[in-house]
């Protein structure tokens, strides 16, 4: 019978959030106790908490991180190096700012796992994810930390370097394991669960501090979504449904969406009359922006443009590569105006539909960030 343990990661230093990131409560619990709660749930006989916060201490079962600059890598291993000598076999993790996860949603991570596995993960999300506690693993994340660049506390790298099997999530599961990094993102959640209105003002405790959000009302915005792909069909488009169900969480409106065939023509047929439109103020596409001979979304889009936002493009790599490693140059995400249309081109994975939209568009598209937003210069209808 297989032993798992629980490792909730919660060292980040949450400077996006503005407070700390576990603290934060739905129903007086707290991020930090929710997901201890949900592991013990899933059969885990103990659950870790790695992570200096002061929050964090205050847990009987708190492990320091080996150092505080080493991200989750980094806190996977001051974990694996304390329970290597126990009878520990199995570490079941989640990061702590994950507010929608579930103990159901785990299952399918903990389930018939072979004996010689390495572990397991859901290919777009990387948490939740389960890892065997070995001599030959903390190996591994030693030499892969020994790098001492960025790429070497990437939780990508690690996955790969030490061969974990990849799971694919559904829809359901796909949404149970977004992350919450900033004060829209938390305020979006809460919306979700219809704790407080979808527009209301996040409250922290350090709100005057906080310049995330400017003083004015929330605009919705139309917002049109294409899904560039071959394959796809409204049944298994899963970044579209994604980006549809997020924009309308947020408080936007879905103006138009639509699957068209990887066909520079095609593509660029739909954008042109969402531009001309007097009603679509933003357009995000999701895929065809690889390397491949059929990905050609730029070259149908690029030409429309009367002015290219430069650091769209630049942003999502940045942030993409945290999460993928150099794997991220062969992402050609892109942004840009025409005729005061702003339109977003992410790849065609959910995991990069939620990175472009999580990690930039959620603020961009809200005329109340501080110090700019790209609210303020679309098109008024």
């Amino acid at each position: 019978m297989n032993n798992f343990t629980g490792l909730v990661l919660a060292g980040g230093r949450s400077s996006r959030m503005g407070q700390d990131k576990a603290l934060l409560a739905v129903d007086n619990e707290t991020l930090l106790d929710r997901n201890v709660r949900i592991l013990t749930e899933t059969g885990c006989r103990q659950v870790f908490i790695s992570g200096d916060h002061q929050g964090n201490r205050q847990q009987p079962n708190a492990i320091s991180d080996i150092q505080s600059d080493l991200g989750p890598v980094g806190g996977i291993l001051s974990v694996m190096r304390q329970l290597i000598d126990s009878d520990h076999q199995w570490l079941t993790i989640v990061a702590v700012d994950m507010p929608n996860l579930s103990s159901q949603q785990l299952k399918p991570l903990l389930n018939d796992l072979p004996p010689n596995s390495n572990g397991r993960y859901f290919n777009d999300s990387l948490f939740p994810m389960v890892i065997k506690i070995s001599r030959q693993h903390i190996e591994a994340i030693e030499q892969q930390l020994a790098g001492n660049s960025k790429k070497s506390k990437s939780i990508y790298r690690l996955v790969h370097n030490i061969a974990l099997e990849a799971l694919t999530a559904n829809d359901m599961q796909a949404q149970q394991f977004i992350n919450v990094n900033t004060p829209q993102q938390w305020q979006q959640h809460l919306a979700n669960q219809q704790h407080i209105q979808p527009h209301s003002q996040l409250k922290t405790s350090n709100e005057v501090t906080m310049g995330h959000l400017a003083t004015k009302e929330f605009k919705p915005l139309n917002i049109a979504v294409l899904t560039v792909s071959d394959t796809r069909n409204e049944s298994t488009d899963t970044s579209g449904k994604y980006l549809a169900d997020s924009l309308i969480a947020a408080g936007h409106t879905l103006s138009d969406k639509q699957i068209v065939i990887d066909d520079v023509y095609k593509i660029r047929a739909v954008i042109s009359q969402w531009v001309a439109s007097d009603e679509v103020q933003v357009i995000i596409t999701t895929g065809g922006t690889g390397f491949t001979s059929r990905d050609r979304t730029p070259e149908a889009i690029k030409v429309l443009f009367d002015r290219e936002i430069e650091g769209f493009g630049e942003l999502f790599r940045h942030i993409s590569y945290t999460e993928i490693g150099t794997s991220t140059v062969q992402s050609r995400a892109f942004g840009g105006f025409a005729n005061g249309t702003s339109i977003f081109s992410l790849p065609g994975s959910t995991g990069a539909c939620r990175t472009g939209w999580g990690g930039i568009l959620l603020e961009q598209l809200d005329i109340r960030h501080k110090p700019c937003n790209f609210a303020a210069h679309v098109k008024q209808v």
